[in-house]
């Protein structure tokens, strides 16, 4: 990943934190966009907590593909550093969704409700820690 090869000078340690989306359908998704927001708790920065809002577009995510998009990069984590889910949404269709002229679906996604979520065609759950 890009993200390890530009990070971090030899000998500091680096946390990464991620956001994952894979297509766990049987068939494409289309004009995917996912918005986030995530507060962060950051010991060794001025502004202790801040939120970072992250987007992402894609328009066809195949079935059992993912994209990735980087959260936040901790360069000198510390046991009181973390980084919480406030709010998430994620829009997707399908080509036959898109054939018959319909709308992308819009899901919302909340700290409170993320454990797992079932909405029409979309399921989201918090990946596991290594």
């Amino acid at each position: 990943m890009r993200a390890t090869k530009d990070f971090p000078v030899a000998g500091q340690t680096v946390e990464y934190v991620f956001a994952v989306i894979k297509n766990i359908g049987k068939g494409s998704a289309t004009k995917v966009q996912f918005k986030a927001r995530y507060n962060v708790r950051e010991t060794t920065n001025p502004n202790y907590e801040f939120s970072v809002t992250r987007d992402a577009n894609l328009a066809v995510l195949e079935a059992d593909k993912g994209l990735a998009v980087i959260i936040h990069v901790g360069r000198s984590p510390s046991d009181g550093d973390g980084v919480e889910l406030e709010t998430v949404s994620l829009t997707c269709g399908n080509f036959y969704a898109d054939a018959l002229g319909e709308e992308p679906r819009t899901h919302t996604f909340t700290a409170a409700n993320s454990t797992v979520q079932i909405s029409g065609d979309c399921k989201m759950s918090p990946a596991k820690k290594d």
